[in-house]
This record gives structure tokens, sequence and C-alpha cells, in this order.
């Protein structure tokens, strides 16, 4: 199933080159329709950074009209250097689920300093995770983009008359453009070099399992002498990492090289020398059919390959199996494409996905807050125990309250709160009727650091749980344990907030 029919554009941005690729996507497969090189302005993009966005969106159009190209739809390519990106280790949870702890994880390394942005993710194999799929932990790389530099986007495609769908870093393009060739070894790793940085990728039976952004591009490759020699001792300090920390079997025997430029033919050579490995730079094209009468052969040939980050991005949307195509007809394929997981996907743009504000925490106030909490869960749980119990029993539930409000006065003197709080509710058992069973139970399968603040059930016979926790990992924790709790249904989480120093959620119980 196709993610998107039609024709799509993906534009590349450099200090030297806007590079256009379009493709157009069918059931039978994908069709280069159009390419095409533009100058880009002088002084119009430093380092990768677009200063001057009207000048680049004018460029931009101009090199869709001299070309033919009459797609408005655009995948548009962000340098991997000028992305806040780390990759963490977070529970196996379902996708929706897994989209909150991104988020998390973005607030709680501060990936966004200074205000708003969007964040994205992709799932990692890692190791001790063979099958990719029953690991209790998994890996994800986190890849964030402030607000300012994706609002210089939008201006470039207004500029340009461009309908902006995406905004993906140029490394996860260029890894998608040249995914059937990283299929022809277990263990394989992509090596993509830009202007101003290079990022190492290394993807394992046909899914990305290590990812790292390197300093030194094209420029600096081409102006400081001994670039060239450091940029290898680099890659051997990360190959060796690698093998040493997180594989998981497989050392990488392979490297595909993937250069926006032809300037450097002898550096296949060189890094193959100096990593003891076969080294080549695949020709992302191949086996592709494209229009004869708009692209020359030859033209193909020769700067076929500094195209690959623009025709990564314009595959941003096109079905996994459509790109997979070519290596399903490859012999010398190790891993078949019906193996392949999923292959990456990073959009940063402003399609509906929630912003993170950061915003600094002051834990100091945590006691205070937590008794706060503490308290309403008291309130919440003396009504739920009133509304329940027999006229006969109103004396028993004097006394639980009289209990409860001593563990209230304990926890302000010794500035402690899930101990005692577990400590209390268990004095509470004996009295408690199927409710506050229900409470008692779930709070001693809470982790520490986690408080139910509301439980009700509705008419369909869902449980919701309400509460707060000092940290999303803390939620997940939550999460996995509730599932453990002999509960009467598959606990979900339905949303996660931050309110103050602390993270308020609600999870849903729903019956088998």
């Amino acid at each position: 199933m196709l993610r998107r029919r039609g024709s799509i554009t993906g534009l590349d941005i450099s200090q030297r080159w806007l590079r256009v690729v379009e493709v157009r996507a069918t059931p039978q497969g994908i069709f280069l329709e159009r390419m095409g090189v533009h100058a880009t302005p002088a002084g119009a993009v430093m380092r990768g950074y677009v200063v001057d966005p009207q000048a680049v969106g004018a460029a931009a159009r101009t090199l869709y009209e001299s070309h033919g190209i009459k797609t408005r739809s655009v995948v548009m390519g962000v340098p991997a250097s000028h992305l806040a990106s780390r990759i963490s280790q977070v529970p196996a949870v379902s996708p929706r689920e897994m989209y909150v702890l991104a988020q998390g994880e973005v607030e709680h390394f501060r990936l966004l300093p200074q205000g708003e942005g969007t964040f994205d993710y992709v799932r990692l194999r890692g190791a001790g995770d063979p099958n990719g799929d029953e690991a209790e932990t998994t890996s994800i790389l986190l890849m964030a983009m402030e607000e300012q530099l994706v609002n210089t986007y939008i201006q470039v495609a207004k500029a340009a008359d461009l309908q902006l769908l995406a905004l993906e870093p140029t490394s996860i393009a260029s890894l998608r453009a040249l995914y059937p060739a990283l299929l022809r070894q277990v263990t394989t790793a992509l090596v993509a070099v830009d202007d101003n940085s290079t990022t190492l990728s290394i993807v394992q039976n046909g899914t990305l399992c290590y990812y790292r952004v390197l300093e030194g591009g094209v420029l600096r490759l081409g102006e400081v002498p001994g670039q060239v020699e450091e940029l290898a001792l680099e890659l051997q300090r990360s190959l060796d990492f690698y093998h040493r920390e997180m594989h998981t079997g497989e050392l990488v025997s392979h490297i595909q090289l993937a250069l926006d430029t032809t300037q450097f033919r002898d550096l296949e050579r060189f890094l193959s020398e100096q990593l003891g490995m076969p080294v080549e730079t695949r020709h992302p094209f191949a086996h592709v059919p494209y229009n004869t009468a708009r692209i020359a052969a030859d033209f193909l040939e020769e700067v076929g390959p500094s195209f690959t980050t623009a025709f990564g991005l314009a595959l941003h949307d096109v079905d996994d199996a459509l790109i997979l195509q070519p290596a399903a007809g490859d012999g010398a394929t190790v891993v078949r494409p019906e193996q392949v997981r999923e292959i990456p996907r990073i959009d940063l743009s402003t399609r509906e996905r929630e912003k993170v504000m950061l915003r600094l925490s002051h834990r100091g106030l945590l006691i205070s807050v937590g008794i706060s909490i503490l308290i309403a869960l008291f309130l919440n749980f003396a009504a739920g125990v009133a509304n329940s119990f027999t006229a006969q029993r109103q004396s028993e539930l004097t006394k639980v309250e009289a209990e409860l409000t001593q563990v209230t006065q304990r926890i302000k003197q010794q500035q402690t709160l899930v101990d005692q709080m577990t400590a209390a509710m268990g004095k509470a058992r004996e009295y408690g009727p199927p409710y506050a069973q229900t409470l008692i139970r779930l709070s001693a399968a809470m982790p520490s650091g986690t408080w139910i603040t509301s439980l009700s059930r509705g008419a369909d016979g869902h449980t919701r749980i309400v509460g707060k926790a000092v940290s999303p990992f803390v939620i997940a924790n939550t999460l996995r344990q509730l599932g453990k709790a002999n509960l009467p249904g598959t606990p979900r989480l339905i949303s996660m907030s931050r309110e103050g120093d602390l993270f308020a959620f609600d999870i849903q119980v729903q019956p088998r």
C-alpha cells in the first residue's frame, strides 16, 4: 500500500548546490521522472544554515521551472549536524505510548533548549534484542529541531511556491535511498558525507541499530589538511565502539559511501585501506526506471551518486515495499526485503505533532507537592469508601481516616511519601470494600516516585487510573508493573503531561 500516490519531489539544499529529484510512485514501482541541479545563491547558505530563505526559495523556484517540474509537493533535507540527536534506552511499549515516552526523553535531556521545537524518533535494534520485538527495553534514536530552524525551511517553501510535506535529516534520507544495497550483507555501515558533517549508520539484518554524527564534511575535507585521515580515525573509533559495546554477533564487514560531490574520487580507496574492509559508492538509481526523454543516461551515471540525498527525500512517503523492490530481484541480497521491519523515517516539520516546551525544574519542592497529592488521594479514597460502606461500618471508616491523618502528619515531619502511604494503605486493607482493596493493590504495585490520585470505573467496564510521577521513565515502569499486577484487563497509557516538577498520567485498563 502506498503512503502517497502520484509524484513527489525531494529537495537537497547545500551551500553550493540545490538538487531536486522527482519520483512517481505507482502500484507497479518507483519511476524517476526528473532531476536537476542549480547553484545556490552566494551567501544564502552558510555552513549548512539557510540565512536567506527568500533567495534560496527563488533559486528553488527557478530550478523547478527550468526542469519542467510541476509537482509542488516537496520533502526538504536538513543537515544532521544542525539537529539535536540522542540514542535513548526506554521500555518497549506500543507506538502510541512510545511517542509519549519519546517526548518525555526530549524534555528530560533538554534536546531543545531555549523554547519550542519539533522532534521525532526511530526505533533501533539494540544489543540483546536479536528479534527487535520481544525485549522489555528498546533503543530509540531521538532527533529534535528548534522552531526557528523549522520556520526557515517553511519560508523557503513559501518563497518557492512549494507544499512542504516533511523535513528530514539528510543522513536518514541517504540511508533510505541506499537501503536495497545495504541488504547485501548481514551487517553493513553507511557513511554519508555532506557539506558540514559525516554520519555513520549501521544496519543489521535490515534494521538500523547504530547512528552517530561526526564532525567534518566535504568542505573541511577540501580545506583542512589531514582532515581525511582524521575522518578515517573517527570512523575506526566508532566501529570499534560498536563492535565492543553494541553488536549482537555480526561485525561490520562492508561500508557504503554516500557523497554529495564527485570531488573525492579516491576516498573509497583510502577509507578501505585505513579501515581494512571494502568501501564502495553505490549508485542510488540502480534498477530504477527513468524518463529517458528528460534524463540523459551519461548524466545519470556521472552525477547520480551526488543525488542520493535528494532521491531519499523524494522517497519519504513511498511505501517500503516499493523502495525494496530492486533488492527483491537481486541474487546477491543476503537479507531478504520481507525481513525488513521498517525503513527509518523522520519528520521534523510542523505537521500534526505535539511541540516540546522545555522549562527549568526545581525539584526542591517535590516533598511539599507530593504531600498535597497524597492528601488529595486520601480524600478521594475516603469518598469512595464512604459511598460503598454500609451504615454498620461507618465507625470503622472513622478509624481509617484517623490513621490516614496520622500518616500525613508523619510524612510532613519525615519528608517521605511512598513508604508511609503504602503502610497506611496496608492498615486499611482489612476494612476496605473492593474499591479500597483495588486502590491498595495498585498502590503496592507502584514504583517509587509514583502516586495514584484517582481511580474510577466507567459504565463500559474501563477502569481509569490517574496519578503523577517524577519522570516519564517512571510512568513507563508503572505501566509495566500494572501489567503484572493481575488486573482485570490490559493497562494502556492514554495521556501524559507535565505539571510543574511532576508528570501527570492517565492510564485506562481495558477489559479483556
